[in-house]
């Protein structure tokens, strides 16, 4: 998981609680976790009459505002997403920066 070898610190635009939980379900490249077993993860443990009505795009919501975050931070990592594929579910991994 990315979260044993790799941090997030807080500087310019710090983590939410979410953001937090979320990256730590994201492997590190080359493994990744597509949205739909990733939602399954976030919410595992909820029972159904607490979880949001639209699982899948709430998680895809804290996962945009990670992505821009770690951007806007410059971490030195990266949060990657597959390309959308129609109703089919992204991909999602964290890669490590190249410097």
């Amino acid at each position: 998981m990315a979260s044993t070898n790799v941090r997030l610190k807080l500087i310019a635009e710090p983590y939410n609680d979410s953001e937090q939980r979320l990256f730590e379900m994201i492997p590190l490249a080359p493994r990744r976790i597509d949205s739909k077993s990733l939602t399954k993860k976030y919410f595992n443990g909820v029972r159904k009459e607490h979880r949001p009505r639209f699982e899948q795009n709430t998680v895809i919501a804290i996962l945009n505002s990670l992505q821009w975050k770690v951007e806007q931070n410059n971490e030195s990592f990266r949060v990657v997403k597959s390309e959308p594929r129609g109703p089919h579910p992204i991909d999602v991994w964290v890669e490590r920066s190249r410097n």
